[in-house]
């Protein structure tokens, strides 16, 4: 049997490869003085949990950010909008969000209350609120949040589903949600480093979907780790998070086992995030960039 490094490196031929970056020196200068995307950003994040949720969940991801922030620069501005499962509350934070896009002078595209709360739209408030509601009724933990841009608002805009591990709730680990906020921040570095407002062009800069998740997964599972040990971030109650090792592992385990169900065959370069092994990309992109910074350097995801 192959090992875990061979394994990553056997997938990784034939992968999606990285568009080189167009010249754009000049359209960037200007664009830093119209914006302050890509540059360096020292206002804290705008972060607004529901009225349902506890005042943990604020404080937990609010620290989270500042922690990973300090790890791999400041990057702004970043918004984070946490949705929890109460439908008044869903309301009333929709309310804030929309008065607070008016006040900015982003919403041009209909009425936002009517955008935040329909039913049945991918990645919208509503969305979010069923994710956490439909958890709660089964006793599973399941959760969903994510980087919505937008490059058009110069604003890194998430909104995430009930972190219940900050609440201590359905057995989720307060650290497993410190390092999926850790993974979310990678995203805003990520995307601050292109400067286009082109939708396509920018898709086609960040590169392939293992790349992507799978270079936010490697950087927040080993930096929360570094933040945990030397106090920088608070250990919470609720569990530590189990050796960068023992994670691997499994993750190798899960992913190869996840493509010899469904997809067997497959390069790691074909998992968008449509695909029904989609899970594999993160977990294989995470092996696969480990190695890459083995050979490129401890830096090159940030250089």
């Amino acid at each position: 049997m192959r090992g875990p490094a061979l394994a990553v490196a056997a997938l990784l031929t034939g992968c999606s490869q990285r568009v080189p970056a167009p010249d754009r020196g000049a359209e960037r200068l200007a664009q830093q003085r119209e914006d302050p995307w890509g540059t360096p950003w020292h206002e804290p994040p705008l972060v607004r949990a529901a009225a349902d949720l506890s005042p943990a969940v604020e404080r937990g991801v609010r620290e989270s950010l500042a922690s990973a922030a300090r790890a791999w620069g400041a990057v702004g501005p970043l918004e984070y909008w946490i949705v929890g499962t109460d439908e008044a509350a869903l309301e009333e934070l929709v309310a804030s969000y929309c008065a607070w896009r008016q006040a900015r002078g982003d919403w041009t595209e209909g009425p936002c209350t009517d955008e935040a709360l329909a039913r049945g739209h991918d990645h919208n408030f509503r969305s979010y609120l069923e994710v956490g509601a439909e958890a709660l009724r089964r006793g599973q933990p399941q959760s969903s949040m994510g980087w919505n841009g937008r490059r058009e608002w110069s604003v890194h805009l998430y909104t995430s589903s009930r972190p219940f591990g900050f609440e201590g709730l359905l057995g989720v680990s307060a650290a497993e949600e410190q390092k999926t906020v850790f993974h979310e921040y990678f995203h805003a570095v990520q995307n601050a480093a292109i400067h286009s407002r082109d939708h396509e062009e920018r898709e086609a800069l960040m590169g392939p979907v293992w790349f992507v998740e799978g270079g936010a997964e490697f950087m927040a599972e080993r930096t929360v780790r570094r933040a945990l040990a030397s106090g920088d971030l608070a250990t919470l109650p609720g569990g530590d998070l189990p050796p960068l090792r023992t994670v691997f592992a499994r993750r190798m385990e899960v992913a190869r086992d996840l493509l010899d169900r469904t997809s067997p065959g497959a390069r790691i370069g074909e998992l968008g995030y449509d695909h029904v092994a989609a899970s594999a990309a993160y977990d294989l992109g995470a092996w696969a960039v480990a190695l890459l910074l083995h050979g490129a350097g401890d830096d090159a995801l940030r250089s």
